[in-house]
Order: structure tokens, then C-alpha cells, then sequence
């Protein structure tokens, strides 16, 4: 167990592993093993466990809120700051939007020209503007939708990227499963209410992580103002953001809003201070601006980034047994990072988790066992360690070469002299 130093955190990747072609069902109702609706899950069903909060003690002094459910993450580790119903399902509404979007950004050409589809153009609710013939870059719908929260815009986008708005709830949904987002099920590309539609604060804070990874969606989500023209006649709109943070509060990255009698007040707002980045969800929030900014100050004044171990650090030295060396070291494959309070000082320990000598050959890179992060006595993060350089196997012929060279080192030695009398 090694004491360390506390330093500062970089940025996250994700890598997409879904083919928008693939044969899958597109059925809008969620599959048995989901709760049947927003509340307490259904008598009887396996369910996500509960996310911890990593340090509960401070969340229960955070800012009194308006939220039904809210959730704040740090976006770098995805450690829980602060939590209440996080895994209460509830309907999203145009919340929904962050997942359609990160698609489209994902398999969509954005350059690509789009035909409005009549079923896009009479969509209800909010809208871009856009008609029914009209041709426009995929680029700029999403920007109708991010921006005005265009319904027409999401079925647009959906038709584009996945050839039906059925096909493209089916990706949502397997793409929901890849991240982790167990109590979310999906059944149109803009979140308007639907019985089956429904997530949770938590899973929309995992989504937002995921989205971030893609810099358009952090360039979307905070232009607070777009102009686009149709492709053919030129017909220019004027889109505007939904999101009053972006007039109101600095440190905002990226948001979206989301509204319906049902779903209420909503609100995901992605913010930065300092080099560390938030992640807020506030779902039926009446006073979701005062609640965000609210959380947000809470978390950047409460909390801190750091890294306790970084990539390539050495943390062992493991034998190898009928390798070329008799021993390889073992170093963190990525940086070892969490989030601490600002005020105290919590201990931080590496804990390698390496099993004995190995076996040769061992290859540069190769996976020997893992570090865990223990935060005062807890577990928070682990990383693989792996093995630093190659370590080939003994062969008959290497090993009778290096007994050979063992003979001869000791040969050079001035044995047979009598040792020097001390003084």
C-alpha cells in the first residue's frame, strides 16, 4: 500500500460499438425485466443496485432542492456526489434528445443531405420550423435539435440515420444497455410522453458522460444562438437555446432542457470550474434554474479532482518463472483518478491486487492484475497493471547460455584471494 500525493484530472474517452444496420427489433415496449413505470420498482423484479454516493456525509448538506430526482457526477470519474431518487424512473422528456443526438454523431455523415419526411414535419410539440420536402444538412438539424428542442428535427434525424424512427428507438435502446443505463427504455427519438418512455436521473447522468466524449455535442450544447438555411430555396431560421444558463451561469459546457405535463421541469447541465467538470440532472425541478446553479456551486465548492496514481507508474516487481530476467515490473495502464473534499485530508492508498510469480513468456503490456484506489479506508477506482517490458521464455539453448555466463562472472571473481585484514 503506497501513501500518494493529490493532483489534478484529465478528460475521458468512450468508443461507440453499435452498427445502426443491424437487425434488431424496434419495438417501443420495454422488455419484463424493466419496472412497469416512474416510483418503486415492480414486487418480484432484479434491479440495478442502488449507485453509492461516495461521500454521503456531505451530500446530506447539499442545497435544498425543488427536484423529484436529481444526481451530480463528477464527469471525469463518474464517482456520485450527490443523489436523490437516482434510480426512480420517470418520463425525460427532451432530455431524450442528448441520446438522439449522441447517434446521430456517432453513425450519422453530418455533411449529409436530409429530406424532411411529412411524419417529421407534422411532428407535435416544439419545433425547429422545419416542412415537409425540405433538404438539410444533418449537421444543422441537429442543431434544431439541440438548440429549439425541434421535434421535427429528432424524427428527421432518426429517419436519416437509421431508415425508420422504429429502427432508430431499437439503436437507442441497445445503445442505453452498452452504457450502463439498466432502468431506461426508450420509444421515440424526442421524449414526448409515452407509458413506456422512461429513465432515470442516474442513467441520464451516464448518457451525458458518454455524450461529452464527443466535442460537437459540448459545441451544440452551449450555442446559445444558430442560423441555418434550407438547402434548395435558401429559406433561413433562426434557432435559439432553450437553456437560460447559458445567459446566466459561466461555467456551463452543455445542457438540454426538457419539458411536459407529465415529465415537468427538466434539466441536464453539463458545467466546468477550474478543470473539473459536473454533471447535474434535475428531472420535475419547478425551479430548475435556481437548482442547478444551486448543486453545481455546492459541488465545485465542496469537492476536488485528483490523480493518485498515473499511467506507467510502477507498483510491483512480480518473479517470472523460465523467463530471460527473473522478474518484471508492474506499472499502472492509466492514470488512477477521484474526487476528494476540499476541506481535510483524506488518505489515499494504492492497493495492488497481483497474483505470484508468472509464468514466461510475458508480454509488454500484458495484464498482470489490477490496483485498486482506496479513499480513507474505501474503494473507489481501479485500474489494470501490466507489464512493463517483454520477458521471453528460457529456452534449452538460452538457459545452458546463461549458466554458461553465471560460471564465467564467477570465475572472474578474485575468490581463492584471502580477504584484506580490517583496519
Amino acid at each position: 500500500m503506497l501513501l500518494l500525493a493529490l493532483l489534478g484530472v484529465p478528460a475521458l474517452v468512450l468508443l461507440p460499438g453499435l452498427v445502426p444496420g443491424a437487425s434488431i427489433a424496434s419495438s417501443t415496449s420495454p422488455p419484463p425485466d424493466l419496472p412497469a413505470g416512474p416510483g418503486s420498482p415492480a414486487a418480484g423484479q432484479a434491479q440495478a443496485p442502488e449507485p453509492e454516493v461516495l461521500y454521503p456525509d456531505l451530500a446530506a448538506k447539499a442545497p435544498p432542492l425543488s427536484a423529484a430526482a436529481a444526481v451530480l457526477m463528477d464527469a471525469e470519474t463518474g464517482a456520485l456526489l450527490y443523489a436523490r431518487r437516482p434510480h426512480q424512473r420517470r418520463p425525460p422528456a427532451s432530455t431524450t434528445k442528448i441520446m438522439t443526438t449522441l447517434l446521430a454523431l456517432e453513425y450519422g455523415d453530418l455533411d449529409a443531405q436530409v429530406t424532411v419526411s411529412p411524419r417529421a414535419a407534422g411532428t407535435p410539440g416544439s419545433s425547429m420550423g422545419i416542412r415537409a420536402g425540405e433538404r438539410y444538412r444533418l449537421l444543422d438539424l441537429l442543431h434544431g435539435v439541440m438548440l429549439p428542442s425541434g421535434n421535427d428535427a429528432a424524427v428527421a434525424v432518426a429517419e436519416h440515420v437509421s431508415g425508420s424512427v422504429g429502427r432508430f428507438v431499437a439503436l437507442m435502446n441497445q445503445r442505453a444497455r452498452q452504457l450502463g443505463m439498466t432502468r431506461t427504455w426508450f420509444a421515440n427519438p424526442h421524449g414526448l410522453t409515452h407509458p413506456g418512455h422512461l429513465t432515470t436521473a442516474y442513467d441520464l447522468a451516464l448518457l451525458t458522460r458518454a455524450a461529452m466524449a464527443q466535442p460537437l455535442f459540448a459545441q451544440l450544447g452551449c450555442t446559445r444562438q444558430a442560423r441555418v438555411c434550407e438547402l434548395e430555396s435558401g429559406r433561413a431560421l433562426t434557432l435559439s437555446n432553450t437553456n437560460r444558463l447559458l445567459w446566466s451561469y459561466a461555467y456551463v459546457e452543455a445542457g438540454k432542457t426538457g419539458t411536459t405535463s407529465a415529465a415537468g421541469r427538466c434539466l441536464v447541465v453539463v458545467a466546468s470550474r477550474g478543470g473539473h467538470r459536473l454533471i447535474a440532472v434535475l428531472l420535475d425541478a419547478p425551479n430548475r434554474w435556481q437548482d442547478a446553479r444551486r448543486l453545481l456551486d455546492w459541488g465545485f465548492e465542496t469537492f476536488r479532482p485528483v490523480i493518485a496514481g498515473r499511467r506507467g507508474e510502477r507498483v510491483a516487481r512480480i518473479e517470472v518463472r523460465g523467463g530471460t530476467a527473473p522478474a518484471v515490473e508492474a506499472v499502472l495502464a492509466g492514470d488512477l483518478k477521484t474526487v476528494v473534499p476540499r476541506q481535510g485530508r483524506p488518505r489515499l492508498e494504492l492497493r495492488p491486487l497481483l497474483p505470484g510469480p508468472v509464468d514466461a513468456p510475458v508480454y509488454g503490456r500484458q495484464t498482470l492484475g489490477r490496483v485498486e484506489l482506496w479513499v480513507d479506508g474505501r474503494p473507489v477506482a481501479g485500474v489494470d497493471a501490466v507489464a512493463l517490458r517483454e520477458v521471453g521464455a528460457l529456452t534449452p539453448v538460452r538457459w545452458a547460455v546463461s549458466r554458461l555466463l553465471a560460471l564465467l562472472s564467477w570465475l572472474r571473481e578474485p575468490w581463492w584471494l584471502p580477504a584484506a585484514p580490517g583496519r
